[in-house]
């Protein structure tokens, strides 16, 4: 994580300004690269799994819904449930 600055500087990886998004994607990239993690997919796929998974339970979260974690067969992944 030390070659993924958190100082405001644009992404090595895609030269996007930096946001707190930005960076996380980026690390989580950097840790895949070096073998530390394993990304199941691109990290534009995953964004966009979270994005959909998301915007599907977000009236429920907003309406003060609780959270659960499930776990399918291949990975884990927190979902709102409610």
């Amino acid at each position: 994580m030390k070659d993924v600055p958190a100082d405001g500087s644009p992404s090595k990886r895609t030269g996007e300004s930096f946001t707190c998004l930005i960076w996380v994607k980026d690390v989580l990239v950097a840790l895949h690269d070096c073998g530390e993690i394993v990304l199941p997919a691109t990290i534009d796929v995953l964004e966009g799994m979270d994005m959909e998974k998301g915007l599907k339970y977000a009236k429920i979260a907003e309406s003060d819904g609780g959270a659960t974690v499930t776990e399918s067969h291949r990975q884990r992944f927190l979902i709102l449930w409610w």
